[in-house]
């Protein structure tokens, strides 16, 4: 499978051997080769099965056969990419949606789960996610140097 960005400066493509490796737009030149993550420790790399460029070409999303999403930056795509909570089966369809501020994802179970990937959207769902912020003695204890502040 292969995915050029929207501005034609990328170009990603899978193998079936789980990698998916970043290309620059003519193809000529690799710039990276992301292995989106080893099978139940056997050190064997899930296969990807949609990947999706945002708008602007700055990200990557590769999903796989699993239900594991994951994030790349084309600026740092030697990184080990940033994990999406993962879906509920094989990844059929991935696509950013408007102004990149959600991903969508089609799986067999489910037609389109909207994953909000904006700055604001992220930092609630952490929040929600971890039961609020740091108290202030666990500031403390984390940011001795740091003078609290409030985080959620």
């Amino acid at each position: 499978m292969a995915v050029f960005s929207p501005d034609g400066r990328y170009l990603a493509m899978s193998d079936h051997d789980g990698r998916v490796t970043l290309w620059d737009g003519d193809g000529s030149t690799r710039l990276a080769v992301l292995t989106p993550g080893a099978e139940g420790g056997t050190g064997r790399q899930r296969r990807p099965s949609a990947l999706a460029f945002s708008t602007d070409g700055r990200s990557l999303a590769v999903g796989d056969a699993e239900g594991e999403l994951r994030f790349w930056s084309t600026g740092a795509p030697r990184s080990a990419g940033s994990p999406v909570p993962p879906v509920d089966g094989p990844v059929l369809a991935l696509a950013f949606g408007p102004g990149d501020s959600s991903l969508r994802v089609t799986t067999p179970h489910t037609p389109v789960r909207t994953d909000p990937l904006g700055l604001e959207q992220m930092v609630g769902e952490v929040c929600a996610r971890a039961g609020g912020g740091l108290t202030r003695a666990a500031w403390a204890s984390y940011l001795p140097a740091v003078p609290y502040r409030e985080t959620c």
